[in-house]
């Protein structure tokens, strides 16, 4: 979470507050507003506890509403480029802005207003919290299988990002016999497009930077080795001036500073 907080500092120009929900704040930065994960509200107000279902409690009062907007990230992205755009988005237009996803391989060969209506990818979200607080406050039982299917189909004017802005780390692996020859995944730092890069399923964010790292990925599109630029952003970011938290034994909480020297970016 440190990690993400440091690059969302140093990618977002506007003063913000890093907002935590957590039900385990040892070791997070002394700048990261903390606040409870609470199981049992989520339960008394018949909501699932499990898999994605508790980022509803984002569009709480509690967490969101008493800022005028707010943009919601999921712990396994790096950030890449300007988070200006993103919360622009939603300064500029009274909706909610999901993640877009990527259209299945066959339909990516048609224009664009051929494509299927796709559900959007709740990894990163911007929103206003007054306009979306019925997400949570008015919810009555789960719709549409995960969190982000609900989110797309009743949010108040439901939109999507450009496709480019968050684009998945796999999509920029080749296929095989490709693969053979030249490794696609390390040109997503490149990609002036990008955002967000977003990692979802296996390997890990971290497992990627693991020098120990052999084969990984599938039959059909497969690499080898650690990814370069992200061992590099991870001791990046993990590396900033911070200030950590850490429990003691009568819960209180006291303070470790590290000051380490930045690292920088291949």
């Amino acid at each position: 979470m440190n990690i993400l907080a440091n690059a969302t500092r140093n990618h977002l120009e506007y003063e913000h507050d890093f907002v935590c929900v957590t039900d385990d704040p040892e070791g997070l930065a002394d700048s990261i507003t903390v606040r409870p994960l609470n199981l049992q509200q989520l339960l008394e107000r018949g909501m699932h506890t499990g898999g994605c279902w508790p980022k509803l409690i984002a569009y709480s009062d509690e967490i969101s509403g008493a800022y005028d907007y707010a943009l919601f990230l999921d712990l396994d992205i790096a950030v890449v480029g300007q988070l200006a755009p993103l919360v622009d988005c939603v300064k500029k237009e009274d909706a909610l802005f999901l993640m877009a996803k990527r259209p299945a391989f066959g339909w990516r060969f048609l224009p664009k207003w051929f494509h299927p209506d796709k559900l959007g990818n709740s990894s990163v979200v911007a929103f206003r919290p007054e306009s979306q607080r019925h997400l949570f406050h008015d919810f009555k039982h789960p719709i549409g299988g995960n969190d982000q299917n609900y989110v797309s189909k009743f949010a108040k004017n439901s939109w999507r990002f450009p496709l480019a802005w968050c684009p998945s780390f796999k999509f920029y692996g080749h296929y095989f016999p490709i693969c053979l020859f030249l490794n696609g995944y390390e040109r997503a730092l490149r990609d002036r497009s990008a955002i967000i890069i977003v990692f979802h399923g296996e390997p890990k964010m971290r497992e990627l930077a693991d020098v120990r790292l052999g084969f990984w990925g599938k039959p059909k599109r497969f690499s080898y080795g650690p990814v370069k630029w992200i061992k590099a952003y991870l001791e990046q970011y993990s590396s900033l001036q911070s200030v950590t938290r850490t429990a003691t034994s009568a819960g209180a909480e006291e303070t470790n500073v590290e000051d380490m020297a930045p690292a920088t970016l291949p």
